[in-house]
């Protein structure tokens, strides 16, 4: 089963003393991550993702501040005294995401951005398989970005969820055809899905720590 939690960055962004109670709160190894990055909201995102992994780890009883994390040549990261601990975080815009799993697991959101139709032909040719082509054809103007958007979060987190990240070409990867276990919606402009590679797993939506409160989904399978 997987786990599956959101926080909006916004109570971060607009209110520094929270920012910082959460920081100092945090390991040294998201401490580090934050304080390379120079840009305000993408500090906050990096400090959601981390509160996230955070409160996910004390749930399996584990301190986040007492284990080494590492990251694979893919730059996955892990738990190293923790190896059967298997989460994954992803962020985009307002939203960061932790997924939690008994198995490797992988995670994506992605804004909904709202492209002109000349890059968004260009991004479909690059990405998508033939046949995910033709399937996307069948939609118009915002519904088509939006399967797009959903297709790209597929792969995406189906290739966090195998550890290779982007060293997997996305236009090898037919989700259409391709065996895994995913959840994908959308949430307020956004699509996210967290996917696992092993069958016969159900994916459900444990919390949304959103604006928009708490919601169920289904076990979905592809």
């Amino acid at each position: 089963m997987i786990r599956l939690s959101i926080q909006s960055i916004k109570p971060y962004l607009q209110d520094a003393s929270l920012f910082e109670q959460k920081f100092n709160a945090l390991n040294s190894f998201r401490k580090d991550k934050i304080t390379a990055l120079k840009k305000r909201e993408d500090q906050c995102r990096s400090l959601a993702a981390g509160v996230l992994l955070q409160n996910a780890l004390e749930k399996a009883g584990i301190d986040d501040r007492s284990v080494q994390f590492q990251v694979n040549e893919h730059g996955k990261l892990s738990v190293a005294e923790y190896p059967d601990f298997y989460f994954n975080l992803s962020h985009s815009g307002d939203y960061a995401v932790c997924a939690v799993a008994d198995q490797p697991v992988g995670v994506d959101i992605e804004k909904i951005r709202g492209r002109k139709e000349a890059q968004l032909q260009r991004l479909i040719r690059h990405v998508c398989t033939e046949e995910e082509q033709e399937c996307l054809m069948r939609f118009e103007d915002e519904r088509q970005e939006e399967e797009f958007v959903r297709i790209w979060t597929k792969k995406e987190s189906y290739t966090k969820a195998m550890g290779m990240g982007l060293q997997i070409p996305f236009h090898e990867v037919n989700t259409l055809k391709q065996g895994f276990y995913y959840l994908n919606e959308t949430l307020e402009g956004y699509m996210i899905c967290a996917a696992t590679i092993e069958s016969q797993t159900c994916i459900c939506q444990e919390q949304m720590v959103t604006s928009i409160g708490r919601r169920n989904a289904e076990c979905m399978t592809n």
